[in-house]
């Protein structure tokens, strides 16, 4: 019966239904193979190169450093901890919030048709330095998210120097106890 259909609509005296349905499949095809460049998607363009990409991925490490080295400097000076290795582990890397210009929401339809047509823009507000560099504004950088650590010492075999390594970790990094852990080193 569904051939019988398809053979109906195809017949001579149904030219003018199949035409119409061939000229829409025909459409729907082109739009298929076109839609991207009829209607492109809003896309978030990284204004970073890999060059770029890579120093900012360096400098984070470097900070990661940097952290571990002033820890290791503090917590040597603690009485009894002798030489101390630190490690900490990171659960996020820094994120930096850039100000953003209002939504602004157009809708536009027509009455007869019942068209409706709606825009959505977001732009980022860019500050221009004495060079000419354009960047955006940063309204917060949020540091990275500490998610353990783990201190090696010489007297990581006394109670109480663990204990000092312990509670000043925690107020140096504000890191729940359980997520530290204190060592002997070999």
């Amino acid at each position: 019966m569904e051939k019988d259909v398809w053979r109906e609509l195809f017949q001579p005296k149904n030219k003018k239904a199949g035409n119409t349905i061939f000229l829409i499949l025909l459409i729907g095809v082109m739009l298929l193979l076109l839609g991207g460049s009829l209607f492109p998607s809003p896309k978030q363009e990284s204004s970073l190169s890999p060059v770029e990409i890579e120093e900012k991925k360096e400098e984070v490490h470097r900070k990661e450093e940097y952290i571990e080295t002033k820890m290791e400097e503090i917590l040597s000076k603690v009485h009894g901890a002798g030489e101390v290795d630190v490690m900490l582990t990171f659960s996020s890397t820094e994120e930096k919030i850039i100000a953003k210009d209002k939504t602004i929401e157009e809708s536009h339809s027509t009455g007869e048709t019942e068209e409706t047509t709606k825009n959505k823009e977001v732009k980022s507000i860019m500050v221009e330095d004495s060079s000419g560099s354009r960047y955006p504004y940063i309204l917060m950088e949020n540091n990275p998210q500490i998610e353990g650590v783990v201190v090696v010492a010489q007297g990581g075999d006394s109670a109480v120097t663990c204990e000092a390594l312990n509670s000043a970790v925690q107020a140096l990094l504000d890191v729940e106890a359980h997520k530290i852990a204190i060592l002997k080193m070999k």
